[in-house]
């Protein structure tokens, strides 16, 4: 009640980020990609045919059991590299 703490507390947990805001740029770029698992369970593959508008984009160091998975999107086209 207001009467109980006459001015405002604070609340150290409001200023921080989110478990779930760091996890959001990841999800997007999942989207943005098509990135999905592969049906045989082998790997990932990019389900999108036309990533044109997608801007050139390298992402590297990516884990996927245990084995080094770099994705590149370049002029339109992507391709995922294992190893």
């Amino acid at each position: 009640a207001r009467e109980d703490v006459p001015t405002p507390v604070a609340y150290p947990a409001s200023c921080s980020p989110q478990a779930w805001s760091s996890a959001s740029v990841l999800l997007l770029v999942r989207a943005m990609l098509g990135l999905e698992p592969s049906a045989d369970g082998s790997g990932v593959e990019l389900t999108r045919s036309d990533l044109s508008g997608v801007p050139d984009l390298l992402l590297e160091r990516l884990e996927l059991g245990g084995q080094p998975l770099s994705v590149r999107v370049e002029g339109g086209k992507g391709e995922i590299s294992l190893g």
